[in-house]
């Protein structure tokens, strides 16, 4: 609701804005069209007093020219000043359908988006009741298919595949909660502990390491968590080595 009244007020200020820049053009588009128009009627004086000064035409030729040609450049001097004036009056109406039809159609992306995430966590939130593994598994499955950035989809998903002794796909799961929480170092102590249950010392030394380069308070998680006490015990050395300078505290 309140992203909603947020919209609609930059919608209205939006169009606001739009409403006083075509205002602004309309009015100089008037001053081109009178300049426009002033430099027509200078063209035709001149034009008359040429045709007035050569002897061989006749005044009566000379006359008949001159209505001619003012009244042709009077009429389309006024027809272009009433399609300018037509387009100003216009253009406002123009500018706050077009921004009220792209301001429904994000609206209405955005309510979109919305159902599909709250529809990807209820099935998450779902699978942590689920009896069984398999349940669980087909349950988190359909929530990071429906969203794939769903809070803890992937991690969940990659948890219930190795209960299931699911290897590769429980690797793909946390991989991919990783890349698509960057910054979460949740995700990567998850690879860390993965990493340990398999006895792949060098990937979870490296998951390690960039943990504690997203946080390294991490390092006090580490060293009190019986998860990693497989690591820490088959390769001590690299694990101290790993150590911040300065361990913060929990």
């Amino acid at each position: 609701m309140y992203w909603r009244q947020n919209c609609w007020e930059w919608q209205e200020s939006l169009t606001v804005a739009a409403k006083f820049v075509v205002r602004k053009g309309a009015h100089h588009v008037h001053r081109a069209l009178l300049s426009g128009l002033a430099i027509v009627l200078v063209l035709i004086a001149v034009a008359g007093i040429m045709a007035i000064t050569v002897k061989t035409v006749s005044p009566l030729t000379v006359d008949y020219l001159l209505t001619v040609v003012t009244a042709t450049g009077a009429l389309g001097g006024i027809a272009f000043a009433l399609y300018g004036w037509y387009s100003a009056q216009d253009l406002p109406r123009r500018v706050e359908r077009l921004v009220s039809e792209r301001m429904q159609q994000a609206w209405d992306a955005w309510r979109t988006d919305v159902v599909r995430q709250q529809e990807a966590l209820q099935k998450v939130l779902a699978s942590y009741t689920a009896p069984t593994v398999a349940q669980r598994i087909a349950l988190l499955e359909q929530a990071v298919q429906r969203d794939p950035r769903v809070y803890n989809g992937w991690t969940a998903l990659g948890y219930a595949y190795l209960e299931a002794s699911r290897i590769e796909e429980a690797s793909h799961a946390f991989l991919e909660a990783a890349r698509q929480f960057p910054a979460d170092v949740a995700t990567a102590a998850d690879l860390v502990y993965f990493y340990t249950t398999q006895q792949e010392w060098t990937a979870a030394l490296g998951w390690l390491r960039d943990a504690l380069r997203r946080d390294p308070a991490f390092w006090t998680a580490f060293m009190a968590d019986a998860r990693y006490e497989p690591l820490r015990q088959a390769r001590p050395t690299q694990c101290d080595a790993l150590k911040p300078q300065v361990a913060p505290e929990a």
